[in-house]
């Protein structure tokens, strides 16, 4: 019987490894392995889901993602090359001449290429934490890599899902788990961050504007986009495939033992979760997904049973639904300028008016001089707030205002 590696809801399962209404309970017969509460790329949030993040930030940006030709021609060559492979790969496949070599050959092929994204993916990271690259072209590249590892990925689910149908040829059981496990490799994962820059590219929506802060280990994301606050977070030093699953138990437990460990590292998520965290495990791995469902968001985390932390984090969260911190104010003659704060990286509300009428006014915002939008007619920016002390500037016409946010 083939092992199949799908996301499914886990009431019971969630009952018994977080029981009810008290995250990190763990099943009377499991032994709870011991583990390190002060995972230090998790940044402890009130009264919302926790985020993981870089352990430092060397380095920070606002990029806008302007119409580029040359970047949405790439992108668009790039899938139309991977829907010839595939296409290639169904007339090999479809002629039944040595399809368990044909798949091997395949699997190979893009296990090869994956690992070559991943170092691009790693260098990419050190460049821009260090200054060697600008923003902008570390996120044009970045959009590049995401959609080259996504239509690999994308690939290996076509090539798994035509060997999974093929039922008058067996292919190996540990071929199978091989082209699952690849699919988990960091640098496919997904981004719907980079998405959303690579629509901007092409003209086929309003150029979004991202915040990029992390160090040569890991990256953060984000971006208040069509309402939505996004936020992507990867730590490539937590994500270990090649380590033994610390999870790993007799009777599938390990199981178990994730969802109970997204529960230590996520727990207000938990405890807010709408109908039960989900959990999926990729083949022979160690890599576990999880996601909760809350009132004003969703939260998906990866978790490497290598090192029983998380390492690619997926947040998409109504900006107001998320409590704010502080507020400060900056009154001038001519502006009124409101910043409220959540947490580092999370989502941020720039307001300005008028003094003397109190009406809204549509002013140009930077953060530490990198543009972050408008405020529009409504007066009001949702944007992504930095890591540390930062200034926010705000220019309407001929004034403008500054507030210093610590």
């Amino acid at each position: 019987m083939r092992r199949k590696s799908t996301l499914v809801a886990l009431a019971l399962l969630a009952a018994l490894a977080v029981g009810t209404g008290a995250a990190g309970a763990v099943a009377p017969d499991v032994d709870a392995r011991t583990v390190d509460d002060g995972f230090r790329e998790i940044s402890d949030v009130q009264n919302t889901t926790n985020y993981l993040s870089p352990a430092t930030t060397d380095r920070a940006s606002y990029v806008r993602g302007d119409v580029d030709v040359a970047a949405a021609a790439g992108a668009s060559a790039q899938r139309l090359q991977a829907d010839h492979e595939r296409r290639a790969f169904d007339v090999q496949f479809e002629s039944g001449t040595d399809r368990v070599g044909l798949v091997r050959e395949t699997a190979d092929s893009l296990e090869t290429r994956l690992a070559r994204l991943d170092a691009r993916h790693a260098a990419l990271l050190a460049a821009y934490s260090n200054g060697t690259l600008s923003a902008e072209t570390t996120m044009r590249r970045l959009v590049q890599l995401s959609v080259e590892a996504e239509t690999t990925r994308n690939h290996l689910e076509h090539v798994s899902s035509r060997v999974e149908d093929a039922s008058d040829e067996a292919v190996p059981v540990s071929l199978e788990r091989r082209l699952v496990d690849l699919q988990t490799v960091l640098v496919a994962l997904p981004n719907p961050v980079t998405d959303r820059v690579e629509a901007g590219l092409a003209g086929e929506r309003n150029a979004t504007v991202v915040y990029a802060g992390g160090d040569s280990e890991g990256i953060v994301l984000a971006t208040v986009d069509d309402g939505d606050f996004v936020r992507t977070a990867t730590v490539r030093d937590e994500y270990a495939p090649d380590q033994p699953d610390q999870f790993e138990m007799a009777e599938e437990r390990n199981v178990i033992l994730a969802l109970q460990r997204g529960g230590e590292l996520y727990p207000w998520a938990y405890e807010n979760d709408i109908g039960g965290p989900q959990i999926r495990g990729f083949g022979d791995t160690g890599v576990y997904l999880i996601r909760v469902d809350y009132a004003h968001g969703t939260l998906q985390t990866y978790i490497s049973g290598g090192t029983t932390n998380a390492f690619h984090e997926i947040q998409t969260q109504d900006p107001g639904g998320v409590p704010i911190s502080d507020t400060t104010v900056r009154a001038t003659d001519s502006l009124n300028v409101t910043v409220e704060t959540t947490t580092d990286s999370g989502p941020m509300r720039v307001s300005v008016i008028q003094p003397s009428s109190g009406a809204p006014l549509d002013g140009t915002v930077r953060i530490d001089g990198d543009v972050a939008g408008r405020t529009g007619e409504d007066g009001t920016l949702w944007t992504v707030q930095p890591a540390g002390q930062f200034r926010v500037n705000v220019t309407e016409g001929p004034n403008s205002a500054e507030v210093t946010v610590s």
